[in-house]
């Protein structure tokens, strides 16, 4: 038992070290599209990846390439599935930990913008899910030593909100992430 006590606190970093192996089978335009997905979320559609460098063949075969080497599995839970592209989630969460972990805080920053824009583009009415969507994208975005003056109105505008409604449904960590936010943006 101690034995096995002694090597948990590797665990994490053993399989950070085995998903990074694992990865350098990818070419960079896959590596970019799955850091893209990996800073939307554990689930993600289609829709919000950039699409500025992928036609539709590329990405499909992207996707399958992912799925196919246990990166990435189909998601069905999105009610947004044929409006704004097929659902995709991360086969586990260290695998998007490890991908996400591995991007540069401002590249970060700025990827986080980009999806929060293009959520912001996507969906005419903006339900407390999707609000609260935006509120932890531009949050992060406004991180950056980049961030224009319109971006760190929006992330204390959706933190507001998201701390409102965080507090209603008695999610006091998040309430607490945003209030933060609004503290120190």
């Amino acid at each position: 038992n101690k034995e096995l006590l002694k090597h948990s606190s590797d665990f994490p970093q053993q399989n950070a070290d085995l998903v990074l192996k694992s990865l350098q089978k990818l070419d960079q335009n896959e590596l970019k599209v799955l850091r893209h997905a990996s800073v939307i979320g554990m689930r993600f559609l289609t829709g919000l990846l950039p699409q500025d460098s992928l036609d539709a063949d590329v990405l499909s075969k992207l996707m399958t390439r992912s799925l196919e080497a246990g990166i990435l599995v189909q998601s069905w839970s999105h009610h947004t599935i044929y409006k704004h592209g097929r659902a995709y989630e991360f086969a586990h969460s260290s695998i998007r930990d490890t991908i996400y972990n591995e991007i540069p805080k401002d590249e970060r920053s700025e990827f986080h913008f980009e999806c929060a824009a293009k959520i912001e583009d996507m969906l005419e009415s903006k339900d407390d899910a999707t609000k609260i969507a935006l509120a932890h994208h531009y949050s992060i975005a406004a991180e950056s030593s980049a961030a224009t003056e319109s971006t760190l109105q929006k992330a204390l505008s959706y933190a507001h909100f998201a701390a409102k409604i965080s507090v209603a449904n008695a999610a006091y960590l998040a309430a607490d992430r945003y209030y933060t936010c609004l503290l120190y943006t």
